[in-house]
């Protein structure tokens, strides 16, 4: 048996182990034409993916009233959860992985709607794998800590004692506000550099490097 370095491991979702980018631009587009804004394009909604909901459904359809995003937002939200992310795919070596680290407890912590990423994990036969996810609905956004600290509260583990692993500079704020330690990979949204100025533990260049980081433990 393999000493365990970690309480539990913790991820992001989108950008960090699947591959959601055009599952979100089209629903992003759905929202748009079923609220009436038929200029909206795939294309265009692929480009905005990453920031904040409302601002980026207005930018996609070309408008700016705040009260418009605020509704379209929230149409977002049940069309990911009728639409899912039929097409998402994990990004490469997530599932060797994930797989090698199985011994560990599994969280995630992501922005978009938990039946969105449970129906992804059911599909490739990992939804067992994670103990507990918190989504959208669950918890305050990032960088607000919340979502690892009810995931935690979940999995019963201190979060000093775990890792939180995501793409984005907005995840590593939110792993250091929680207390865990950090990891970033390069696959996803946040660059190498915007990534280097958030100081996490570690950027992986691989995700398969998780697995050294990981036995090392808390050194």
């Amino acid at each position: 048996p393999i000493a365990m370095t970690y309480a539990a491991l913790l991820f992001d979702f989108d950008d960090c182990l699947f591959f959601t980018v055009d599952d979100r631009a089209r629903n992003s587009v759905l929202t748009l034409h079923e609220k009436g804004y038929h200029e909206a394009t795939f294309e265009n909604a692929k480009t905005r993916i990453g920031g904040e909901t409302a601002l980026r459904l207005l930018a996609t359809a070309g408008i700016e009233d705040p009260e418009i995003g605020q509704r379209l937002a929230l149409h977002y939200e049940e069309v990911n959860r009728r639409e899912g992310y039929p097409t998402a795919y994990p990004y490469p070596e997530v599932l060797q992985t994930l797989d090698a680290l199985r011994d560990y407890p599994m969280g995630i912590f992501s922005a978009s709607i938990r039946e969105a990423i449970e129906g992804v994990l059911e599909r490739h036969g990992l939804r067992e794998r994670f103990s507990a996810i918190v989504g959208l609905e669950d918890a305050e956004p990032k960088p607000s800590p919340e979502g690892i600290l009810k995931l935690c509260e979940k999995l019963g583990v201190d979060p000093k004692c775990c890792l939180f692993v995501g793409d984005n500079p907005k995840d590593i704020r939110t792993g250091k506000a929680a207390g865990t330690r950090t990891v970033a990979v390069l696959h996803g949204i946040g660059t190498l550099q915007d990534l280097k100025s958030e100081e996490p533990d570690t950027i992986l260049e691989r995700f398969s490097d998780l697995i050294p980081f990981v036995q090392e433990g808390i050194s």
